[in-house]
């Protein structure tokens, strides 16, 4: 089965390779960057969620 980023000449899977080189420290950064937001929002969630059950239970 052929590649399907090869015309023959390697260049295009050459540079497919090239890319995927050069933006992985910067997707990698992104992901990081998007489950931190994720786990900083849910800490929120879980303190605001707290707040409103004691707050109840006090008041």
């Amino acid at each position: 089965m052929e590649s399907e980023a090869d015309f023959g000449n390697g260049l295009l899977s050459s540079e497919v390779g090239h890319r995927r080189r050069s933006t992985s420290v910067s997707d990698d950064y992104s992901v990081q960057k998007t489950n931190d937001d994720a786990t900083e929002c849910k800490f929120v969630a879980v303190q605001v969620i707290l707040f409103h059950v004691f707050s109840k239970r006090l008041g």
